[in-house]
């Protein structure tokens, strides 16, 4: 089994879900977590802004149901079901942002639960939408098997107990199960988040937990490029990196990954494929244990932008 990994720009449209589904269809039964649909988050934290500042936000909010509303349309989504599960959503979104425009102060607790909306809309439209296909499919809420502590906004996942639950949740392994990327939960149940991005990391957290054979991030471009495209006019898509050269990367500046995600599939050595969800014929790029060598002088050039440097000098300081 395989756990996939799609990111907002693959969930933007109708048109881009269906393709998803149809990704979905050939690698069933697989787990596959979801972001939110492209633009929803920082979506979300405008609204959050809008709230603390006292602004009235329900013109925007309802311009955030509308996106997803248009969707559920395009997709010919009727069940009833799934439309009672959204508009839940929605009223639990409403409410979190009024507390904070009654508050003009957004704790930690009520960003992190405002910011889950766009991954369980997300989760939850695709999962219908493979229903209708006719995949065996069940939405998977990632706060019932997550487990971490109370940082929120940036929380620690506590491993083996999230591992336990989430194969006590995989006993029925004809399903798909469609799962909220970038969300877990505390003890008392409380919403977490990994930060940005985080949904790749929750990816590596149930490949880690069920041993798959890999792990699979697709996204808008063909694997790890050998450096910004947007500097370096003749770059190339690396084929083969190890964990390590990954996460070098990384905390270098380069947008490669989420750099937690190393963690769980290093652990367990599940080699992690970055493919290009509108070219998926592409190999793309594997990060795993080793590599062969080959004759290039570096595997890639990472940077960082908008840096400073400054240097203290005088007798004093010595």
């Amino acid at each position: 089994m395989k756990i996939l990994k799609f990111g907002g720009s693959s969930l933007k449209t109708a048109k881009r879900i269906e393709h998803v589904v149809q990704l979905i269809s050939s690698q069933h039964p697989c787990g596959v977590v979801v972001s939110a649909f492209g633009g929803i988050t920082n979506q979300i934290l405008q609204l959050i802004s809008h709230a603390e500042l006292g602004a009235d936000f329900n013109i925007n909010l309802q311009l955030f149901f509308e996106k997803h509303r248009k969707i559920i349309n395009d997709l010919n989504l009727k069940r009833e079901l799934m439309l009672d599960t959204i508009k839940k959503i929605e009223n639990e979104l409403f409410f979190t942002l009024k507390k904070i425009a009654s508050k003009k102060k957004c704790t930690p607790q009520l960003k992190d639960l405002g910011l889950s909306v766009g991954e369980r809309l997300s989760a939850i439209i695709i999962t219908e939408a493979c229903i209708q296909k006719e995949i065996n499919t069940t939405y998977l809420d990632a706060r019932k098997v997550i487990l971490t502590d109370d940082n929120f906004g940036n929380a620690f996942v506590h491993y083996k107990r999230s591992f336990n639950s989430i194969r006590n949740n995989w006993e029925d392994k004809s399903k798909t199960r469609i799962i909220t990327g970038f969300i877990g939960a505390t003890d008392s149940g409380e919403t977490t988040t990994f930060g940005r991005s985080g949904s790749d990391y929750t990816a590596s957290i149930f490949g880690a937990a069920l041993n798959v054979k890999e792990i699979e991030i697709w996204t808008d471009v063909n694997g790890i490029l050998s450096a910004d495209p947007n500097i370096v006019s003749e770059t190339r898509t690396i084929s083969h990196i190890t964990y390590d050269e990954a996460m070098e990367l990384a905390h270098a500046g380069a947008k490669i990954i989420f750099p937690p995600t190393i963690i769980p599939a290093l652990y367990k050595s599940i080699p992690i494929r970055i493919k290009n969800t509108f070219e998926p014929e592409n190999p793309g790029t594997t990060i795993s244990q080793e590599r062969a060598k080959n004759d290039y002088f570096a595997v890639g050039i990472s940077s960082l932008y908008n840096v400073s440097l400054i240097r203290f000098q005088g007798a004093g300081m010595l």
